[in-house]
């Protein structure tokens, strides 16, 4: 008797009367994935040099227009609203991970940032906000204090 590996994953009828272990943990819990609730917050890297403060945000899956950055006062606010994105009727799917859930991300800028030099761009799924710092005159003048 010969032993065959059976792996038919692309049969629907197979992958909808497996159940893995994962799935017994995810119905004993009541959620049909384990992050459905989850709020994932995009982590960011920040960098400075002489003229600019650089922020970068991990985004991937988002069109820029789904994203909004502002300013008030001295808070930096990206901000995503969670849409529900359109996706082909003909796949069955037997298992949904990809999320695009909402989230906020606010950090307290410093004052030396010119507000109205801020730029944005999108490339890559990584949301690059450029904050140019204000310019110090050039001349600063060399005060002498006298000790009485």
């Amino acid at each position: 008797m010969t032993l065959v590996k059976f792996n038919d994953w692309n049969n629907q009828a197979v992958a909808k009367n497996f159940f893995s272990f994962s799935d017994l943990v995810d119905n004993f819990f009541g959620n049909e994935g384990y992050c459905d609730d989850y709020k994932a917050i995009p982590e960011a890297n920040i960098f400075e040099d002489e003229n600019k403060y650089q922020i970068e945000l991990a985004v991937p899956g988002l069109e820029k227009t789904d994203i909004k950055v502002e300013i008030d006062k001295n808070i930096l606010k990206i901000h995503h609203k969670s849409s529900e994105k359109k996706e082909n009727e003909n796949h069955a799917y037997s298992r949904r991970e990809f999320r695009y859930n909402e989230f906020t991300r606010t950090f307290i800028i410093p004052e030396s940032v010119d507000d109205s030099k801020v730029k944005a761009k999108y490339q890559n799924g990584i949301l690059i906000l450029e904050l140019a710092k204000k310019q110090k005159s050039k001349v600063e003048q060399i005060h002498e204090i006298r000790i009485s």
